[in-house]
């Protein structure tokens, strides 16, 4: 017959002792964060962190922007607005609901009434007159997947037709990405997605609310800075971490589509046009390995070209900007004045392969 080991029961006991001592240990400050949101939510502390407001006007049900969503991914000195809108709930019939979602590029940052969306409605409601568009621009200034995830949630419940969904350029820079100077980059989406809940409730709020107070560090950025806000956080093209935003950039837009698709909706994803010729590298970095002779050879030549693309000899700038890239070609502004050269003597295609580059080693 069978028996078990003498030290098979102990060893069981103490599994099942510790079992018991773990779950109060996790539900114990469960229980104490349910307990606190609830008081808060009873006696109406904190903001609403969805997107949209919802109200009744004149026995209508509107959903309003909701002007504090930012700060549930910024600091409040740093909360971009989004735009001004009301929406009804019931879509009007022969109506055809479009949502704009994206970052500054699908908003229209600084001036959002010449942007996208206003060109597309005016476009489609040219074609189609028959037809009324209704176009939504829901994106806002700095944010990135991770941000227009939740607004999708959003939208979804408000009967949208079609999702187009402009995006990609702060995938590195903007909240929970590498280059970031908001919420500090994450490596795991899961945890992210955690974070992003998180900050919707109003406990998180309050320890927020009492950071500030107590942090003096907290309001180290005072303002809106723009793009001079991230030229310390510059970032090399093959840093380790970017592996990780193209993988939260592809799952998030998937999750995006199927939010849209679960709505009834279309989705239309579309990368960021980029101005190639006229928008110079905003940060160049060298290669790591670099010696410092190997540096003062490179500044030799590239200062050369430099003097002779400044006095017009585009033809003469080559020869030593292209020594300077034979012993370190991952500077972007390099490449950059190089499709300035070739552009210059009429030859597109080099011109275009540079600027290219440069776009891509931009730091």
């Amino acid at each position: 017959m069978f028996q078990s080991k003498p030290h098979t029961a102990p060893k069981l006991i103490a599994v099942r002792k510790g079992f018991f001592l773990a779950v109060p240990a996790v539900l114990m400050p469960v229980f104490a964060f349910l307990l606190v949101e609830l008081c808060l939510n009873v006696f109406g502390y904190g903001y609403a962190t969805d997107f949209f407001i919802a109200r009744q006007v004149a026995g209508r049900k509107i959903s309003f922007d909701n002007a504090r969503f930012s700060q549930r991914f910024f600091p409040p000195q740093l909360a971009r607005p989004s735009c001004r809108m009301a929406i009804p709930a019931e879509k009007p019939s022969a109506t055809y609901r479009i949502f704009v979602l994206g970052g500054s590029a699908a908003m229209g940052d600084p001036d959002f009434s010449f942007g996208f969306s206003r060109m597309l409605e005016a476009m489609l409601q040219h074609e189609h007159p028959e037809i009324q568009f209704e176009v939504f621009n829901v994106a806002v200034t700095a944010i990135n997947s991770n941000v227009v995830l939740p607004i999708a949630r959003d939208c979804a419940g408000l009967q949208p037709d079609l999702f187009v969904v402009y995006l990609g350029n702060n995938e590195v820079i903007g909240p929970y990405g590498p280059g970031t100077v908001f919420a500090p980059f994450q490596s795991s989406l899961g945890f992210i997605r955690t974070s992003v809940f998180l900050n919707s409730t109003k406990t998180v709020q309050l320890l927020k609310s009492l950071r500030q107070e107590w942090d003096s560090n907290a309001d180290e950025i005072q303002a809106w800075g723009g793009v001079e806000m991230f030229t310390e956080n510059r970032l090399r093209f093959d840093d380790p971490r970017m592996a990780a935003v193209y993988d939260h950039f592809r799952e998030n837009l998937l999750d995006i589509c199927q939010v849209g698709e679960r709505a009834g909706a279309k989705v239309i994803l579309s990368s960021v046009a980029t101005n190639l010729q006229n928008c110079a590298p905003f940060g160049s970095l060298h290669r790591p390995d670099l010696t410092d002779p190997s540096l003062n050879e490179w500044e030799k030549h590239y200062r050369l070209g430099m003097d002779f693309e400044a006095a017009g000899r585009f033809d003469a700038a080559l020869a030593p900007y292209s020594q300077a890239a034979a012993i370190d070609d991952e500077f972007a502004d390099l490449h950059y004045r190089l499709a300035r050269c070739y552009r210059s003597l009429g030859k597109f295609d080099a011109a275009q392969q540079h600027y290219i580059r440069a776009r891509d080693l931009d730091a």
